[in-house]
């Protein structure tokens, strides 16, 4: 689930950059605008669907209260890094002629 946002993010740009034939900057300043609502959307519904755990009550609220936080916290983070992080340090591998080897073709 947290690499999920980051993926998307990666295959739309080269889906940007490869089918379309946009720059790479061009490519990774749609795309990103394209896929935030998207990815903003799968987040909420995934903390949306886990949170109920938090407050069941008694001893399965003490088991799940704490596993739930720091999950629904690392999806907020994914998704931030997905949009911020990844494009841009993508940007700065292919700018500099990083080339893809046999597993990634």
């Amino acid at each position: 689930m947290l690499a999920d946002d980051a993926i998307v993010v990666l295959e739309n740009i080269e889906r940007h950059i490869n089918e379309l034939g946009e720059d790479l900057s061009t490519a990774v300043q749609k795309e990103t605008k394209e896929v935030v609502s998207p990815i903003w959307s799968g987040t909420i519904a995934t903390i949306a669907i886990v949170m109920p755990l938090m407050f069941i009550g008694g001893f399965p609220e003490k088991i799940f209260k704490p596993l739930v936080f720091t999950l629904i916290i690392a999806l907020l983070v994914s998704y931030f890094l997905s949009i911020t992080f990844i494009p841009k340090i993508l940007e700065y591998l292919l700018r500099n002629g990083h080339a893809k080897n046999k597993v990634e073709i």
